[in-house]
């Protein structure tokens, strides 16, 4: 049983850094290093199982290389949102 869920907004560690030093490259590198390492595992499995890991990587390494160029060129926070849920066994 679900007793309480709450959203959260957890801040942008890599922007708090990037305020500090200002390289809007390293900034981009950051956020596309923990895009690529939470969803690309799943956005591969997308391309269909008959695929090897070698097509695999090179449509992430391409995917990541995209978004690291974009978004050096608009530096911005990226906040997360977390859903807390607090679970009871019910019975």
């Amino acid at each position: 049983m679900v007793e309480e869920c709450a959203p959260s907004v957890l801040p942008d560690a890599a922007w708090a850094d990037y305020q500090g030093h200002g390289n809007p490259d390293t900034l981009a590198v950051r956020h596309t290093q923990w895009f690529r390492a939470t969803f690309m595992p799943s956005l591969a499995l997308g391309l269909g199982t008959d695929r090897d890991a070698e097509a695999r990587m090179a449509f992430a390494d391409a995917l990541e290389g995209g978004m690291t160029r974009r978004l050096a060129s608009r530096a911005e926070p990226i906040h997360s949102l977390v859903q807390t849920f607090v679970l009871a066994k019910a019975g």
